[in-house]
C-alpha cells in the first residue's frame, strides 16, 4: 500500500513538474471520468432507492387475476415490483412530457405572437376618412351684424444696417 501511495505523489510531482499543456490535457480527462463516475454511482443510487412499479399498479387498474390473488389472501402487504419500469424510461417518459409542455408553450407563444402582429397591423392600417362638405353659414344681415373691414398690411419695421432692395 506504501508503494502505491508514493506512485501517486510520484506522479502528482511530476505533473506539477510538466509544462501547462500536459497539466490541461490531464485536468480535463481526469474530470471527464469523474463525472461519468459520478454519474454512474447516482443512476445506481436511484435505480436502487426508488422500486419499479408495473403500469397497473400506477394506474390503479389491476387485472382480475391479481384481484382475487389479492382478496384470497389479504394478510399479504403489497410489495412493490422490482422488475417493470426502470430509471431510464420513467426517466423518457418524464421528458416526453416535457418536451411535450415546451411544444404547447411555443405553439401559444406562437398565437399570441400572430394575434399581437394582427391586431398591430389592424391598427396601423385603419385610415381616418373625412368628409368635407360645404355647410351653409347663416347670411351676416341675417344675424344682424355687419361684415367688419380688412385689416390693412403693416409693413416690418427696418432693420439698422439693413440694405434697402
Amino acid at each position: 500500500m506504501r508503494g502505491f501511495l508514493f506512485k501517486i505523489q510520484h506522479f502528482i510531482g511530476e505533473l506539477q513538474r510538466a509544462d501547462l499543456k500536459t497539466r490541461k490535457r490531464w485536468l480535463i480527462g481526469l474530470s471527464g471520468v469523474s463525472m461519468i463516475f459520478v454519474v454512474i454511482l447516482w443512476v445506481v443510487y436511484l435505480n436502487v432507492t426508488f422500486p419499479s412499479y408495473n403500469s397497473n399498479d400506477i394506474a390503479g387498474t389491476a387485472t382480475s387475476t391479481q384481484q382475487e390473488t389479492a382478496e384470497a389472501a389479504p394478510q399479504q402487504e403489497t410489495v412493490p415490483q422490482t422488475s417493470g419500469t426502470s430509471f431510464f424510461d420513467t426517466l423518457g417518459r418524464g421528458l416526453r412530457i416535457l418536451g411535450g409542455e415546451i411544444t404547447n408553450g411555443f405553439r401559444t407563444l406562437g398565437v399570441s405572437v400572430v394575434e399581437l402582429w394582427n391586431t398591430t397591423t389592424d391598427t396601423f392600417s385603419k385610415t381616418n376618412s373625412y368628409d368635407f362638405k360645404k355647410q351653409e353659414t347663416p347670411s351676416v344681415e341675417s344675424a344682424g351684424t355687419t361684415t367688419p373691414d380688412p385689416v390693412p398690411p403693416t409693413p416690418l419695421p427696418e432693420l439698422p444696417g439693413a440694405k434697402k432692395p
